[in-house]
């Protein structure tokens, strides 16, 4: 009888403390979703900011964002260890089991707001994506057109190769449109 209440006593000790990381990982997930959510807010102001480009606010911005990141991934670490510390007292097999793993040994509100946090995390996950892919776009048309800016420069300051009467080529004769080294 007494091993009868010891098992029942071990199997709730268990339960509470499965029930406690499972919270655990819903509050590292929610924090994570707000850590990303700043971040999409400041990539979102890194656009207006690359429509009208001041080196003090690019460095700001920028700054921001590595301060974003680093607390995202200390909470990812966080996460992870939470998340495998539940895998050994649920018995599964992987030392770094994935969410969907987890929700699906969960049980009722636990198993529903686990779900929750994936969906926001994927949600703002993908909108930080898609920001990220249209501020690469932005930068990169500017980019090809300070390259094009710079091309025209360098052709009005020098004409680039003649033939000389010999028909070797004169590569540097160092007259341009705008500029004449000689004469």
């Amino acid at each position: 009888m007494q091993n009868l209440e010891m098992d029942a006593q071990f199997l709730l000790e268990l339960k509470n403390e499965i029930k406690s990381h499972y919270d655990a990982l819903a509050s590292i997930l929610m924090e994570e979703v707000d850590v990303y959510q700043e971040l999409l807010e400041s990539i979102k102001q890194e656009r207006s900011i690359l429509l009208k480009p001041s080196l003090e606010k690019i460095h700001e911005s920028n700054s921001r964002k590595e301060t974003l990141l680093l607390k995202a991934r200390m909470l990812e670490e966080v996460r992870m260890k939470t998340a495998a510390k539940l895998a050994r007292l649920l018995e599964l097999d992987s030392d770094r089991p994935g969410l969907s793993d987890l929700i699906s040994h969960a049980e009722g509100p636990q198993k529903k707001r686990l779900q929750e946090c994936r969906f926001l995390l994927h949600s703002v996950l993908k909108n930080i994506s898609e920001m990220n892919k249209a501020n690469k776009l932005l930068l990169d048309s500017s980019l090809i057109a300070l390259e094009g800016c710079i091309d025209f420069i360098a052709d009005l300051m020098c004409t680039g190769s003649t033939y000389l009467k010999s028909g070797e080529v004169n590569h540097n004769t160092g007259n341009g449109r705008l500029l004449r080294t000689r004469g």
